[in-house]
């Protein structure tokens, strides 16, 4: 592959060669229309009006090629550039998927799930994430030597509580009562397998949620204004740098977070 001082100097070559070719198209367009077109016309009238075309078609496409090497080729040059150098910053994030919903059914939550024996969960309550996945934790739970660490926002905060309700729209008791839900779904899950829970309250109101695996994790965002619409919703692969955020955001939580 060439390297950028290369890259350029074909580039510089390149271009010498389309303004060399469009200029002696043009002057020998314009030597055909004042030269050879006028000789032609007395003898030989349809084959001075077929070259009189011709050298027009040729000094217009002379034109063009001109204007496309001043602006539109480096232009779309760019283009292409900014797209590569995003789509670099991407992978080096290792971030593999962007959707615009968390109930998008193109996130691959079944892969996630059965390359992993363990699983760090960040969420408010997660009532629809558990009605849809909740047979899923189980059999991860149900693996030799399954961990799965959950941190909840604490119940018995006020101030998280009301942050909560304003942020959705929603009655205080009743994201208590989501809650207290949502931790005894893990609780109960738990006992009847082989695997380990470690649930722990947090004292601060969430504003996104992850699902941290071996293999990759799942970030949400949540809205700041009350009520509840789709958000955008983050893949992404065990490296980069998005997954080691995740994973110093979770032993950062669980030095604050009381156990259950």
């Amino acid at each position: 592959m060439p390297g950028p001082d290369e890259s350029g100097s074909l580039g510089k070559v390149l271009s010498l060669q389309v303004w060399l070719t469009a200029l002696l198209s043009a002057v020998a367009s314009v030597a055909v229309l004042y030269y050879l077109v006028p000789a032609l016309r007395q003898g030989h009238p349809l084959t001075a009006a077929v070259l009189r075309e011709l050298a027009l078609a040729f000094l217009t496409a002379s034109a063009v090629l001109a204007l496309w090497e001043l602006g539109a080729r480096r232009a779309f040059a760019n283009e292409i550039l900014a797209k590569v150098r995003l789509s670099q910053d991407l992978e080096a994030s290792g971030i593999r998927m962007v959707t615009g919903s968390f109930q998008d059914s193109a996130i691959p939550w079944q892969d996630l799930f059965a390359r992993s024996r363990a699983l760090d969960v960040l969420m408010a309550y997660g009532h629809s994430w558990i009605s849809n996945h909740g047979e899923s934790v189980k059999s991860l739970l149900n693996s030799s030597g399954a961990k799965l660490r959950v941190v909840l926002p604490d119940p018995s905060n006020d101030s998280v509580m009301a942050e909560l309700a304003h942020r959705w729209d929603l009655p205080a008791e009743k994201i208590k009562g989501e809650i207290k839900e949502a931790a005894h779904f893990f609780q109960q899950s738990a006992k009847a397998s082989r695997g380990v829970l470690e649930l722990r309250y947090t004292p601060h109101a969430p504003v996104f949620t992850f699902y941290r695996f071996e293999r990759g994790a799942v970030v949400a965002f949540y809205n700041n204004t009350p009520g509840k619409r789709p958000v955008p919703t983050l893949v992404c692969r065990s490296e980069g740098p998005v997954f080691d955020f995740l994973s110093d955001e979770m032993k950062s939580m669980l030095k604050i977070a009381q156990p259950e």
